[in-house]
């Protein structure tokens, strides 16, 4: 409830700030000049982190280190269920492999996150300045991810950013009336 408070509240707020007190923004006001034809383009960021060719470097190393891992862990499992179908090991060492597999599972699922999320990392080090010198040389004014339409770059040449805040900072805004979480 609170939540849905908050957005109307911010979409009102944001519908008066943008009509302003005569009804229209101007740079008298704070506001940037409206960008004509502002040039928008939109990029499906996945394919493009799917199909590149460091990405898919990237994907292969992570993929070979896998591999060799689950190679490990089948030879120890392998090893284990063996040991525990002859029955000649005591239940106390039957458990202490038992335990070591899981440990050795758990800590190669760690390591295989953290290699995965540092192959992101690298991928999106070397893919935000690309973006940002493509728009640029391009003369491209938003950047747009296909998938979700979530903001990739932007030139900051549509950003009103400052001038909401200005026309927010000017209201009077009643707090007394916010609800109170019970």
């Amino acid at each position: 409830m609170k939540k849905i408070l908050f957005i109307v509240l911010a979409a009102s707020l944001l519908v008066a700030c943008a009509k302003g007190p005569a009804g229209k923004a101007s740079p008298a006001d704070g506001a940037k000049p409206a960008v004509k034809n502002p040039v928008v383009v939109v990029l499906d960021v996945g394919r493009i982190m799917k199909e590149a060719k460091p990405s898919q470097a990237l994907q292969k190393s992570l993929n070979d280190w896998a591999e060799s891992t689950m190679t490990e862990l089948r030879a120890k499992m392998d090893a284990y269920q063996k040991a525990k179908a002859d029955g000649k090991l005591s239940p106390k060492r039957l458990n202490a492999m038992g335990k070591e597999l899981d440990d050795l599972r758990q800590k190669s699922n760690e390591e295989y996150q953290k290699r995965r999320q540092e192959a992101a990392d690298k991928m999106k080090a070397t893919f935000d300045p690309l973006i940002e010198k493509l728009a640029k040389e391009n003369g491209w004014d938003v950047v747009l991810n296909k998938v979700d339409q979530v903001t990739v770059w932007s030139s900051g040449a549509m950003d009103q950013t400052d001038y909401v805040i200005q026309q927010l900072d000017k209201m009077k805004v009643d707090t007394s009336k916010v609800p109170q979480e019970k």
